[in-house]
């Protein structure tokens, strides 16, 4: 027998993908009238997207102290997509914590932008405890622009470590005196001998040790 409407509801709910609700009223398509930085826009539609599984280089509109690459992951998001009709889908969760939109999303002509900033090493992997369907895709993506140092991955200098704490559940890495690292707990704590093992396994960095 067909599973009902509300079983399949339910069904979705306990999996963790998106509510019927949710998904009804989430938009399909839009066009890009904002963009406020590398992995962030508004749409004409009144939506703010954030690209899900992707996290730029920090922009601080305030202070102007933005993050290596953040200038670039934000100009070339803004010539991909500003004025343009773009595709919206969505995966387990329809918004984050901040209430913004989670969507992969495609430009009229066929171009994917969460992965294209990947690739051309403008951004990184994000993955939550949870994951989401194209982690794997997107880890490949970032473990060749690694590989070929594209982008920030051979514009930004970084201070090497001698080893450094990855976290299982936040798929972040951290430096071995970092307070966020040695709160990690050790069934879920992961050592890297390098800051690039890290990221060709799709973990990102702590925003606050920088590693």
């Amino acid at each position: 027998m067909a599973m009902g409407v509300l079983s399949r509801v339910a069904w979705a709910e306990q999996s963790g993908f998106l509510r019927f609700s949710e998904k009804a009223i989430a938009p399909k398509t839009g066009v890009v009238v904002k963009v406020l930085d590398g992995d962030t826009v508004v749409l004409k539609e009144g939506f703010t997207v954030r690209y899900l599984g992707v996290d730029a280089p920090e922009m601080d509109h305030t202070s102007r102290r933005h993050d290596c690459y953040a200038l670039q992951a934000y100009e070339r998001n803004r010539a991909m997509v500003l004025g343009r009709s773009v595709r919206l889908s969505y995966d387990r969760h329809l918004r984050d914590d901040y209430g913004r939109l989670l969507a992969y999303v495609t430009t009229a002509d066929g171009l994917f932008v969460n992965a294209q900033l990947i690739r051309e090493g403008l951004a990184y992997v994000f993955r939550g405890s949870e994951g989401f369907s194209k982690f794997d895709e997107f880890v490949a993506l970032q473990r060749q622009a690694v590989r070929e140092r594209r982008g920030l991955h051979g514009q930004c200098a970084v201070r090497e470590e001698t080893f450094y704490l990855g976290n299982t559940r936040s798929f972040i890495f951290h430096r071995p005196a970092c307070a966020y690292g040695a709160k990690v707990h050790l069934r879920h704590r992961l050592e890297f001998a390098t800051r690039w093992q890290a990221l060709e396994k799709g973990f990102r960095p702590c925003r606050r040790c920088q590693p």
